[in-house]
C-alpha cells in the first residue's frame, strides 16, 4: 500500500509542479506577431520539476519500488482486485472531469477575448482531469483497501 500512496502522491505533486511551470512559461514567453520569431523562457519551476522528479526517482530506487508498474504494483490477488476496482472508478471519474473541463473551456473561450487567459485556461483544462484521475485512484485504492 505504501507503494501506491508514494506513486499517486508523487504523480499529483509532479503534475501540479508541471502545471505551474507551463503557466510560468506561457506568461514569460514572447511572440512577435510581425515575424515568425518566438522566445520561450523557462523559469525556476522547470528546475523544481526536475529536482522533484529526481528525488522521486531516487526514493523509489532506494525503497526498491518498480517505477514501471507505479500505481499498478500489486503483491497478491486482493491487491489486484483493489487495483482493478480503483482503475474502473478512476476511468469513470476522469471521463466525467474531462467533459466538465471541456464545457468549462468552451464557455471561457466564448465569453473571453483575453488570449493569455485562454492559453492558461487551456493548460489548466488539460491538467485538471489528470490530477483528478491521480487523486481518484489514490482515494479509491485506500477506500477499497479499507473495505476488503
Amino acid at each position: 500500500m505504501k507503494k501506491i500512496i508514494f506513486a499517486a502522491v508523487g504523480n499529483v505533486v509532479l503534475m501540479i509542479i508541471l502545471l505551474i511551470a507551463l503557466i510560468q512559461t506561457i506568461l514569460s514567453s514572447e511572440i512577435n506577431s510581425g515575424r515568425t520569431i518566438f522566445q520561450l523562457h523557462f523559469g525556476i519551476w522547470w528546475v523544481i520539476l526536475l529536482v522533484a522528479a529526481l528525488i522521486r526517482f531516487l526514493i523509489a530506487k532506494y525503497k526498491n519500488y518498480d517505477l514501471s508498474k507505479s500505481e499498478f504494483s500489486t503483491d497478491d490477488e486482493r491487491e489486484q482486485l483493489i487495483s482493478h476496482r480503483a482503475t474502473v472508478v478512476t476511468y469513470k471519474t476522469t471521463v466525467i472531469s474531462l467533459m466538465i473541463a471541456l464545457f468549462a473551456f468552451f464557455f471561457l473561450v466564448t465569453v473571453s477575448d483575453n488570449i493569455m487567459l485562454v492559453k492558461i485556461a487551456g493548460i489548466i483544462t488539460i491538467a485538471s482531469p489528470i490530477i483528478v484521475g491521480f487523486l481518484t485512484y489514490l482515494v479509491s485504492w485506500l477506500v477499497f483497501e479499507w473495505l476488503f
